[in-house]
């Protein structure tokens, strides 16, 4: 969507990737659709479609919601939900052009010894001192309500919840932003 998006207003030229098929097929529609010649969609995991091409702007929605057992690829997040998330982090300076910046919509974690801005330059790495990182939260989740929202998510009983407690507390996870 980001892609069609920008190719409509402003980009020269738009890449939609996408792992699952499904998505590149809806958004080769879309482009279709909307007359966009401007727009390039790909299937492939993370970078992979991109061929070593480097971009302005990346923008990225991972699957970051974490989950005990994965189930569908466009909503796992793994069990700290920052699967996705981190290879998208750790992979974005081979694929930036200088002075180029990643949008990542996405919910990470701060953990007592390391929070996520600190672990993202950790990511980085060794480029981290080529980035700014700038961390917005649109809402912070306390891991306690993560827990008790797993019923919601059709973890049933207390066993999902005391799993997340421990998994949390494991992983030093303070909150979720």
């Amino acid at each position: 969507m980001a892609a069609l998006i920008a190719a409509s207003k402003y980009a020269t030229q738009a890449y939609a990737y996408d792992i699952a098929a499904r998505s590149t097929h809806f958004a080769e529609f879309a482009r279709l659709l909307n007359g966009l010649a401007n727009v390039t969609t790909g299937t492939g995991d993370l970078y992979e479609p991109a061929a070593g091409a480097t971009f302005d702007r990346i923008v990225a929605h991972p699957p970051y919601v974490p989950v005990l057992q994965s189930k569908w690829i466009f909503f796992d997040g793994g069990e700290d939900g920052e699967r996705v998330t981190r290879r998208i982090i750790e992979h974005a300076p081979h694929y930036l052009r200088p002075g180029g910046a990643l949008y990542c919509l996405a919910m990470a974690s701060d953990r007592a010894d390391r929070p996520l801005e600190v672990r993202i330059r950790e990511w980085l790495e060794p480029k981290q001192r080529e980035f700014d990182v700038a961390v917005v939260v649109r809402r912070m989740i306390e891991p306690q309500e993560f827990a008790f929202n797993s019923l919601a998510r059709g973890e049933a009983g207390a066993a999902p919840a005391r799993r997340w407690k421990e998994l949390f507390e494991a992983r030093r996870i303070t909150s979720l932003p």
